[in-house]
């Protein structure tokens, strides 16, 4: 059993297309990182939809969400998914009350993915919205890693060492997966095809 939380609170009303929800990994060559991806939408009615129209309502086409999918456990609700829908990409339906939406993931990487089209002129003074831009960048300071302090306890060899978190490691896995059976291929097709062609033309 699924349930939804929309900016941590619990809506009642399932969404449709909850149980056809599914993520595809890709690697992506030009941002040169891994993507978590998703075709699937969820169209929410009742409370979801009241939830997320009158923030419509209140925000235009500002700002976004935060979407939570858990799973039911037996004595416990767990976190599976957290994602990100912003207020431009929601398809409201004023007819059957109906709020359609594609979840996005909410890493650094997705997030930069989903945005890499978005021209904007560099001398541009305004944004579409007409909101004007500060020519003063902004200093922000982005925690990439959350944990209190990121060090291994000060135990034999490992006294000092940085940790690496669990994701890394397994996005490193993935890429490593993934490139290594693209270099096989690579080498089949140069061993089994373009080798034996350049030595019928180089024969005399």
């Amino acid at each position: 059993m699924l349930r939804v939380q929309i900016d941590n609170n619990i809506i009642n009303t399932q969404p449709e297309g909850l149980d056809e929800l599914a993520f595809n990994i890709a690697f992506d060559f030009n941002l040169r990182t891994i993507l978590k991806e998703t075709e699937s939408e969820l169209t929410f009615y009742g409370d979801g939809y009241d939830y997320l129209y009158k923030s419509f309502l209140a925000n235009s086409y500002e700002g976004s969400h935060t979407i939570i999918i858990e799973k039911n456990q037996g004595s416990a609700w767990v976190q599976i998914w957290s994602g990100l829908v912003f207020i431009a990409d929601i398809n409201i339906d004023l007819g059957n009350k109906s709020a359609r939406l594609r979840v996005q993931d909410a890493t650094y990487d997705s997030l930069i993915a989903s945005g890499v089209k978005i021209e904007v002129g560099l001398f541009a003074q305004f944004t579409k919205n007409d909101e004007p831009i500060d020519a003063t960048p902004t200093v922000q300071t982005i925690d990439l890693i959350n944990p209190p302090s990121n060090t291994i306890p000060a135990v034999g060899l490992n006294s000092g060492m940085t940790n690496t978190p669990i994701y890394d490691c397994a996005m490193f896995t993935i890429i490593f997966a993934y490139l290594s059976q693209t270099m096989r291929l690579l080498f089949k097709v140069i061993t089994l095809i373009i080798l034996p062609m350049l030595m019928t033309l180089l024969m005399p």
